[in-house]
């Protein structure tokens, strides 16, 4: 499914960012979707709602190894939550990130992520026909803890983009099968 309208604006040539924020409004208000299915144009109206669910949760696993579970990307809070709980995980000698079934979100949320477990390197480059835009990794990262990611066939965007930049700057080692999108 592609969103091609929101209440009356093309998506055309917009990134998911300022899709997102079409979307976003205040609770109780409505929003049309146009939805492009295949070769069909839906029209949805949907009330907004706040998203209260908890995405992240981590545990111990003994051996001084934990695991965060990122269910979605979806909540503009995500990161603070990640963020919140590698705190907790500091002393961990290895982290393992658990990714599998998360079909994506918000893409500041991936970026802001990758960018606590990465000192330096790119994350993510966004290309559209005017412009090239790369976002880079600060050297103030969260945790220097080993880290294992899982992935699966239902890992998708906003999971890949997390994968792809912990993977390529050889900060993360991916196990699993492979994912939506990318094939990561």
């Amino acid at each position: 499914d592609l969103i091609v309208k929101v209440n009356d604006k093309n998506t055309k040539g917009l990134n998911s960012n300022q899709i997102s924020n079409l979307l976003r409004g205040q609770k109780d208000t409505f929003l049309t979707l146009a939805i492009k299915r295949d070769k069909n144009i839906l029209v949805k109206t949907l009330k907004r709602s706040d998203l209260n669910f908890q995405t992240v949760s981590s545990r111990d696993l003994g051996e001084n190894l934990a695991l965060v579970k990122i269910d979605s990307f979806i909540p503009e809070n995500t990161s603070r939550f990640v963020k919140e709980e590698l705190m907790k995980l500091m002393s961990k000698d290895g982290i393992v990130l658990d990714l599998r079934n998360n079909s994506g979100g918000l893409f500041k949320n991936a970026v802001e992520i990758a960018d606590m477990f990465l000192t330096e390197g790119e994350i993510v480059s966004t290309v559209t026909k005017s412009t090239k835009v790369r976002d880079f990794a600060h050297p103030a990262q969260i945790t220097k803890s080993n880290i294992v990611i899982l992935v699966n066939e239902r890992t998708a965007r906003a999971s890949e983009i997390l994968t792809g930049a912990l993977k390529e700057n050889k900060r993360a080692l991916v196990i699993g099968r492979k994912t939506y999108g990318k094939g990561l």
